[in-house]
């Protein structure tokens, strides 16, 4: 912002006429991913999160608090932090005392997987209220486990049963994540006591009575 004076009169000294200060909005921003990324995710694997958090203006930020807490389908393993800021899982909270202008500080947290279907895991600059551009104070990422499941049921069971009577046994598999799952084999094997008479099912699969 710059103020000048102007006038008719000549200034004696016309080098103090003009005066500028220059106002400097915070401006932090967060980034999250996932350090060396596999494309397929197992029960019991051990993720790296990488969150970034920039300071793009030139005006020093103080005590910076992230919010960091883990899915419910993650266990917390450790974590790495640039010096001089801290993680505290418990609350999921990391906190920068002091980030420089144009600086950035780092944390990497190593969690579990221990349950399946889609983790999502957000990462959140929080109480800062004042910050210039506020869309790029959160990201999340997103990975996606295997979650399927089967049900047998009965088709309209009878109180009693005779020798030669026809059951039907219904299987259902179910898709319960976001993903598509690839060449899945169920095992339906008749039992001694049954013999197989005919059976459908869902277009495109198929069922070998004989395995």
């Amino acid at each position: 912002n710059e103020v000048i004076i102007i006038g008719d009169n000549p200034d004696p000294n016309p080098d103090d006429d003009k005066d500028e200060e220059e106002i400097v909005l915070p401006n932090l921003g967060l980034t999250k991913r996932i350090v060396d990324p596999k494309s397929s995710y197992n029960l019991g694997d051990v993720i790296a999160y990488e969150i970034k958090i920039v300071n793009t203006s030139s005006k020093e930020e103080k005590n910076i608090n992230v919010s960091e807490q883990l899915a419910s389908g993650l266990k917390y393993v450790r974590h790495e932090a640039t010096a001089g800021t801290t993680y505290t899982p418990a609350t999921g909270i990391y906190n920068i005392p002091t980030l420089a202008g144009n600086a950035s500080a780092t944390l990497i947290v190593y969690a579990q997987i221990i349950s399946t279907g889609n983790i999502r895991n957000v990462a959140t600059i929080i109480d800062r209220p004042d910050d210039k551009d506020p869309d790029d104070n959160e990201e999340e990422v997103v990975i996606v486990l295997p979650d399927l499941g089967v049900t047998k049921k009965l088709i309209d069971p009878k109180e009693n049963y005779k020798v030669n009577d026809v059951l039907a046994f219904e299987i259902k598999v179910s898709n319960n994540a976001s993903a598509p799952q690839t060449n899945v084999n169920v095992r339906e094997q008749l039992p001694k006591e049954l013999e197989y008479v005919r059976h459908t099912v869902t277009s495109g699969a198929t069922y070998d009575a004989k395995t």
